[in-house]
């Protein structure tokens, strides 16, 4: 019977992990870059990035899709996944409306320029006050990773995020020269969680506007943007766990004949 049991011990333990593992790798990962829209003198929209940002984000590739958004406002919709540059199926009106005073460009004078991440963070969006983005469309009261990604220049320029839930984040002084991702000055990762009806607001400026010439320098910049909902739903893993121990403390309490 010990043997037995010892067996079924293992059987579900096997099922469980099978289980638990599918829920861990169905992420939606989502890519953003903000191009260069300077078609006035002639210049064409740079290549679309493709690959991973920073490493370590459930479901990122060297191949990863990235929506493009050119313009001082406008909206993405549907938002493609990073996998296959398609819409997903279970959040097909999935999008982002970006807003306020706001402009895209070349950026001077960054590390990141002629390397890997060149086309991902030579392009950007910024604003010397305070503009928004509204995520809607996404998976209702969930939680999701949101990286923000912000080269600096010598201006010093910093970038402060607000969730309008109350989680708000900043990068530090920021370094032009730097060429490798490092969180709190070139990136920020911030977990939100979407509403009742699946969306969320994120207001984003300079940490200390900028009234002079708010376009020019002392800006909050974004080069990019991932949101991934790489979290498991804790209340299914609990359940499977949950509905296991209680199989197993049957087994354990019922007689098995042999």
């Amino acid at each position: 019977m010990y043997k037995l049991n010892r067996y079924l011990y293992a059987i579900m333990a096997i099922v469980m992990i099978t289980l638990i593992n599918p829920l861990q790798a169905k992420a939606d990962l989502f890519n953003i870059q903000f191009v260069s829209e300077d078609l006035v003198f002639g210049g064409t929209i740079p290549v679309a990035y493709t690959g991973i940002g920073v490493t370590g984000i459930t479901g990122s590739s060297s191949s990863d899709y990235w929506n493009q958004a050119v313009g001082t406002t406008g909206t993405i919709s549907p938002l493609l996944l990073a996998s296959n540059g398609l819409s997903s199926p279970l959040l097909p009106n999935a999008q982002v409306t970006f807003n306020g005073q706001t402009s895209t460009g070349l950026y001077d004078g960054s590390g990141f320029a002629g390397g890997t991440y060149n086309n991902l963070m030579t392009g950007y969006l910024s604003t010397g006050s305070q503009s928004s983005m509204t995520f809607t469309g996404l998976k209702a009261s969930s939680q999701y990773d949101l990286y923000v990604y912000s080269q600096g220049n010598n201006n010093k320029d910093q970038l402060n995020i607000n969730i309008v839930n109350g989680v708000s984040a900043s990068t530090s002084e920021s370094h032009a020269d730097a060429s490798t991702f490092i969180q709190g000055q070139n990136y920020l990762k911030i977990q939100v969680t979407t509403d009742n009806q699946g969306g969320f607001v994120m207001n984003y400026s300079p940490v200390t506007p900028n009234t002079i010439d708010p376009l020019t320098h002392n800006v909050g910049i974004i080069n990019g943007i991932q949101l991934s909902s790489a979290v498991p739903e804790p209340s299914t893993v609990t359940l499977i766990g949950l509905g296991g121990l209680l199989v197993a403390f049957r087994l354990r309490k019922s007689p098995v004949a042999i």
